[in-house]
């Protein structure tokens, strides 16, 4: 399989379309997986930079420079699609043929009711400044949200057993986690957390 380190094997940086063509883990030269060790994804990074880096091509003329730069911004993508799990998620889907959220915007059962009634909830906290019940739905949503990051990850893990993938509970997942984040985001900065 052809990876950053399989493109990297010559003397000359590869075209910044190849590199771009690939997965943003065969970009880190890692494999195609949800749970990767940060460490790796560390390393691989640090490695890959320290050969890729502009700084490091500035002896070869203006066009290794420019292939250079483009393949640090390449890289830069991928490292930080990987670093996040739920966009690591995402892309993983993505590789293994899943719908992407604008293909599929389901979520589960009352899912969206619920979250419409808890961000009317919130919006009644946060004009009497009730911080105490900001923090106790900040309490109650992370949890939920975590599991559903469990079951994203649970879904990937049956497929890595031979288990079909199953495309729709994934993407309902990843779908109801970019609700849950938002409005935890918005809870943390009523409450002033960062």
């Amino acid at each position: 399989m052809t990876n950053a380190w399989t493109l990297l094997e010559g003397s000359a940086l590869p075209r910044a379309s190849s590199f771009a063509s690939l997965s943003a883990f065969a970009r880190l030269g890692l494999d195609a997986d949800l749970d990767i060790e940060s460490a790796s994804l560390e390393k691989n990074y640090i490695d890959l930079s320290k050969r890729l880096h502009p700084d490091f091509h500035t002896s070869k003329g203006p066009r290794e420079m420019t292939r250079a730069i483009a393949l640090t911004a390449s890289l830069n993508q991928a490292y930080g699609i990987l670093k996040d799990p739920v966009q690591r998620s995402e892309h993983l889907l993505k590789e293994l043929g899943g719908p992407s959220p604008a293909d599929d915007k389901r979520t589960p059962g009352n899912f969206l009711m619920d979250m419409l009634e808890l961000r009317e909830t919130y919006e009644e906290h946060r004009e009497a400044k009730n911080l105490e019940a900001i923090q106790a739905m900040l309490n109650d949503l992370e949890p939920q949200r975590a599991k559903a990051m469990d079951t994203i990850r649970a879904a990937f893990e049956k497929h890595k057993q031979g288990s079909e993938l199953d495309v729709n509970s994934i993407r309902e997942q990843l779908n109801t986690l970019k609700y849950y984040d938002n409005l935890i985001q918005e809870l943390k900065e009523a409450l002033g957390i960062d």
